[in-house]
Formats: C-alpha cells, structure tokens, sequence
C-alpha cells in the first residue's frame, strides 16, 4: 500500500511539473516551483564541484601519508623500542660482549672436545692404515689360493 501511495504522489509531481513548464513557456513568466529547481539545481552543482575537489585533495594527502610517512613513522617506532630494549637489556645483564663470562669453563678459551680433535685425527688416521694394510694382505692371502 505504501509503494502505491509514493508511486502516485510521483506521478501528481510529474503531472504539475509538466503543468508548470508548459504555463512556463506559454506566458513567459517564470514559476516558483521551477525557480526553487533552478536554484537548488545551482546550490548541489557547486556542493558536487566543491566535494570533488576535497576528495582529490584529501586522496592525495593520504596517498603520501600512507606510502611516504607511516613508513618512516614505522621505522621511527622501531627504532626507538629497539634501543630502549638494548638499553633495558644492558642495564640489567650488563655488556657481554669481550668478556670471559662467556668462556669462564675453561681458562685458555679453547674447550677439550677442539683440542682433541687432533689427536682423535690421528688415531683415525692410523685405524684407515691398519685396515688398508689388513685389506691387503687378506687380497694377496686370497689371490695366492686362487
């Protein structure tokens, strides 16, 4: 019913407008209703014009704003919480860095597993040789049988 009623109200607004513009042109005189068109049809082109502009200027602003100075404000952040952090970390751990906190197990810095690690080359070395040579004489021991 709703519907029904705005489609007829509608359809009485097209009605007197026709009625106006034709009582327009007939009498060359203009009428209030079309007058009041005219102006607000002025009022919204220049609101149109006026929104526009802001939306390009303001789409503009952002678009640096976004690619340009969130970055660096980023980086900014990063920066700053980084060196509090380190500050925060060496006030209490203190500077390890170039200590003997780090290599306090053993006195000369070197642990045994590196300073075996020769003599373990070694024995290995001399485990290959035995083996080679007991190769050998079993394919000489073989060789001779056969």
């Amino acid at each position: 019913m709703f519907s029904f009623i705005i489609f007829v109200l509608s359809g009485v607004a097209i009605v007197f407008l026709i009625v106006a513009k034709t009582w327009e042109l007939r009498k060359h005189k203009s009428v209030w209703v079309l007058r009041m068109i005219g102006r607000a049809d002025e009022h919204i082109r220049e609101y149109s014009h006026s929104s526009i502009h802001k939306y390009s200027l303001y789409k503009e602003k952002s678009e640096i704003f976004i690619k340009k100075q969130l970055p660096l404000q980023a980086k900014n952040t990063v920066n700053k919480a980084e060196a509090m952090i380190r500050d925060k970390f060496e006030k209490y751990v203190g500077n390890i860095r170039n200590t003997k906190f780090l290599s306090s197990r053993n006195k000369e810095g070197i642990s045994e597993f590196f300073k075996n690690m020769d003599d373990l080359k070694e024995e290995t070395e001399e485990a290959i040789k035995d083996m080679d040579e007991a190769n050998k004489n079993t394919l000489e021991g073989e060789d001779k049988k056969g």
